[in-house]
């Protein structure tokens, strides 16, 4: 059984759920920090109570530009932080392996993905993973089936990887506006 407990961001005074994986502690929702530029889905202000914000970690908050390092950086509470894509490799070795779907199911929430057309999920380790969706092309996206963090390593001066939890669990790069989940320092 992981290590799991709660954490109070004293920035908003939100309550967020944590959980170990491996050697790891990672947050076991979606950050939910009015940063600057960041956005609800639907820009509704429910859906940010249920998913968490989505950030757009560019200068100035335009896709495409460079990313942010500092609003990046500025993300996470004290104690954490936007993990790196070997960050988010260990975690995913751990839950099974990078591109294999049984990793991406035993991240999952039961019962969140029925409305996608690939497998359910067991949430084993209490990362509980939700379909957020992103902001892509000027509107949202993809609620139901997908869910796309932001990681810390850069790509190019513009493109960070991403980490994509739909049918399995995959790398990627992305101009998207993403989630985050935090991990402990």
């Amino acid at each position: 059984e992981p290590n799991r407990g709660t954490f109070v961001d004293e920035r908003d005074g939100q309550e967020y759920k944590y959980t170990t994986i491996g050697d790891q502690v990672w947050m076991a929702q979606n950050l939910n920090y009015n940063l600057r530029f960041s956005m609800c889905y639907d820009n509704d202000s429910a859906n940010c109570a249920i998913y968490g914000r989505l950030y757009p970690l560019w200068e100035n908050g335009r896709i495409g530009e460079n990313f942010d390092r500092n609003l990046a950086d500025s993300a996470c509470p004290a104690g954490w932080h936007l993990p790196s894509k070997s960050e988010w490799e260990m975690m995913m070795i751990v839950m099974g392996g990078i591109e294999v779907e049984d990793a991406a199911t035993r991240l999952k929430v039961p019962g969140a993905w029925d409305g996608a057309k690939w497998s359910k999920g067991t949430d084993v380790c209490g990362f509980s993973a939700i379909p957020s969706g992103e902001y892509y092309s000027s509107s949202f996206h993809a609620l139901e089936y997908r869910l796309i963090f932001w990681t810390a390593t850069l790509k190019f001066e513009n493109i960070a990887y991403k980490v994509e939890i739909s049918r399995i669990m995959a790398l990627g790069a992305d101009l998207g506006v993403n989630s985050i989940r935090c991990v402990k320092d």
